[in-house]
């Protein structure tokens, strides 16, 4: 549906590949240029999305798009989060299939439902270490209550959730991998940031995030350090590998809703804002990629 329970359905996301130096614990991945953009947007129509937005959508450097509804299961899937595969595919969440995707660079959809908790809301997906795939089960839409898990996948589909040592109700939302190979996620819900390692082991930190702040999207710093969005709180957040948190606010405007947010190639965090209809960028005093 288009008002959503995490209150930024209806989101584009980009990603972009570029051959560059892998960083360290494996976050910036070596490939041809390839862009891609996963679409999604929903309509005035009842408040429910029509069949033919249930798309993938490519964009080349030039800007050719081309978009691939096939396979793709119509008016409910609402693709969401996407990501670079380690298999040369793209992978995707389905936040209303309880379902996550694969499309190859010619338009094939593959979905996978088996493994995944029917109503989960998978959101946000990225690739982790040992070739593996995770996500965020953001919203039970079948209990009308947040999500609680966090999902592992093979890239031939084969799915394995976690829940042990989540708090209840947490809604996951934002999931990247981290400098010493675990995945790092926002809990929304909890105002909390999570840590799984590859074996499953969930620790969960709350100290020195603003209750109420909603921690929306989360990527690696070129600095070394987990950085976040705080939807609700109008700062940015930034987490050690350690667990210590620090948060800014100073230079966002008021209402402004930050939520996604992006290393860039001058070595800071980007982030765009939701509600202020611009863009930020916080300086975290690590040299840019080329320098490197």
């Amino acid at each position: 549906r288009c008002s959503g329970s995490l209150g930024y359905y209806g989101r584009t996301a980009i990603l972009r590949r570029w051959r560059t130096k892998t960083q360290a614990g494996g976050a910036m991945s070596s490939s041809s240029r390839i862009s891609t953009l996963c679409v999604w947007r929903c309509p005035s129509l009842g408040g429910r999305c029509a069949p033919q937005m249930m798309r993938i959508g490519r964009i080349t450097p030039q800007g050719l798009v081309t978009e691939f509804p096939n396979g793709i299961t119509p008016f409910k899937s609402a693709p969401s989060g996407i990501t670079a595969g380690p298999d040369g595919a793209m992978w995707f969440t389905e936040l209303g299939n309880s379902a996550i995707g694969r499309v190859t660079m010619d338009g094939t959809v593959t979905e996978f439902t088996k493994g995944i908790t029917q109503g989960s809301g998978p959101f946000d997906i990225a690739s982790g270490p040992n070739g593996t795939l995770w996500f965020t089960g953001a919203w039970n839409g079948e209990k009308d209550v947040p999500g609680n898990g966090i999902g592992r996948s093979t890239t031939l589909g084969a799915i394995t959730e976690f829940q042990q040592g989540m708090p209840a109700a947490s809604k996951p939302a934002g999931i990247a991998l981290g400098p010493d190979r675990a995945m790092w996620f926002t809990m929304n819900s909890a105002d909390a940031i999570g840590r799984i390692t590859p074996a499953g082991k969930v620790t969960v930190y709350r100290k020195g995030i603003t209750k109420g702040s909603k921690p929306g999207l989360i990527a690696l710093g070129y600095d070394g350090n987990m950085w976040f969005t705080e939807t609700d709180g109008n700062r940015i957040g930034r987490i050690t590998p350690k667990g210590v948190v620090t948060e800014f606010s100073k230079g966002i405007t008021k209402g402004a809703g930050p939520i996604g947010i992006a290393a860039g190639p001058d070595g800071n965090m980007w982030f765009t804002e939701m509600g202020g209809n611009r863009i930020g960028r916080i300086v975290t005093g690590a040299r840019p990629p080329q320098h490197r």
